[in-house]
């Protein structure tokens, strides 16, 4: 291989990259640190047992967000929990759409909600730079007891 190779296979790696986005993006708007699991398809009884043992726990900080791909071809559950494990919010989150949510624990309801980004939405994009295009609604976000 010769350099002029080298470097093209680079730069398309590059621009490939830069392209692919994460499908999951969650703002902690609760004013301390919380943790997030996030589970696929409908919970039978053997993921509630292994739940119970596995369990992802990603912190999430003040202001903070927790970006990453998932599979958005099933139903999503998204549960947050403290530092002492104790359920704050459990979510389920409808299949087939971008999952750009906000949590925020000092609401009366409606504590996880879909993110408008920047200027209530007039960019179509996340705070993140996600495009809003594909993104859920209230209407996809149900809470789970």
């Amino acid at each position: 291989m010769n350099m002029r190779n080298i470097i093209i296979a680079f730069v398309g790696f590059i621009c490939f990259s830069a392209v692919a986005e994460n499908n999951l993006s969650i703002h902690n708007k609760s004013g301390r640190v919380v943790y997030v699991d996030v589970q696929k398809g409908e919970p039978g009884i053997w993921q509630k047992f292994l739940n119970l043992i596995v369990s992802e726990g990603k912190a999430i900080f003040d202001g903070g967000f927790y970006d990453r791909e998932t599979d958005i071809s099933e139903p999503t559950f998204l549960i947050f929990y403290n530092k002492d494990a104790k359920v704050l919010a459990k979510v389920r989150i409808a299949p087939g759409k971008t999952i750009y949510v906000n949590l925020d624990l000092n609401k009366a309801t409606d504590k996880v909600y879909p993110q408008q980004g920047p200027l209530k939405g007039w960019t179509y994009h996340t705070d993140q730079g996600y495009s809003l295009k594909n993104n859920v609604t209230a209407a996809d976000i149900k809470e789970v007891k």
